[in-house]
C-alpha cells in the first residue's frame, strides 16, 4: 500500500514530466495488481478444479476494473489540477464522475459475484466479495489520507 502514496504523490507533483509519471504510474498499478493478486490467491483457499474456473473468471472482472481505475486516476489528477481554483462547475463536475466511478465499481463487484455463484459456488462469492471489499476499504483510505479535502470558498464579511 506504500505504493500507493507515492503514486498518489507523483499525481500531484507538478515538477514530474507527463510522460515518465505515466510510466510511473503504470509500473506501480501494475505492481499493486500483483500485490492484489497474491493476496487474493493465499486468502481464497481454491481447491484446482476452482482456481481452474476462478481465475479466468478473476481476469475479466480486473480488466473491468483497471479500465475503471483508469477513470479514476484520471478524476484525482483533474481534481489536482483545478484544486486551486475549485468553482461550483467543476466541483460539480468532478463530483458527478466520483460517483459514476463508485457506481460501476459497485456494479462490476455485483456481476462478478453473480458469475462466481454461478460458475463456481456462492461461499467462494462471498469470500471473495469480503477479501475484495477489505482491499478496496484499505486502498480507498490511502487514496482519502493523501488527496485534501475540496476548499470551501471564502465567506464575505458584512
Amino acid at each position: 500500500m506504500k505504493k500507493l502514496v507515492v503514486l498518489l504523490t507523483l499525481l500531484f507533483a507538478v515538477n514530474a514530466s507527463a510522460e515518465n509519471l505515466q510510466d510511473t504510474v503504470e509500473l506501480m498499478r501494475s505492481d499493486l495488481r500483483t500485490e492484489k493478486k497474491e493476496i487474493i490467491a493465499a486468502s481464497m483457499n481454491l481447491s484446482s478444479e476452482e482456481s481452474a474456473k476462478f481465475w479466468p473468471l478473476y481476469q475479466k472482472f480486473e480488466m473491468e476494473m483497471v479500465k475503471i481505475g483508469d477513470r479514476q486516476l484520471k478524476l484525482i489528477d483533474d481534481y489536482g489540477k483545478t484544486f486551486q481554483s475549485m468553482n461550483n462547475k467543476n466541483a460539480s463536475d468532478l463530483t458527478k464522475r466520483a460517483l459514476e466511478i463508485q457506481e460501476d465499481q459497485f456494479e462490476a463487484r455485483r456481476n462478478f459475484t453473480s458469475t462466481l455463484q454461478k460458475e463456481i459456488n456462492p461461499v467462494i462469492a462471498a469470500r471473495f466479495l469480503q477479501i475484495e471489499s477489505q482491499i478496496t476499504r484499505l486502498v480507498n483510505a490511502q487514496i482519502a489520507s493523501q488527496v485534501p479535502l475540496v476548499r470551501m470558498p471564502m465567506k464575505k464579511q458584512g
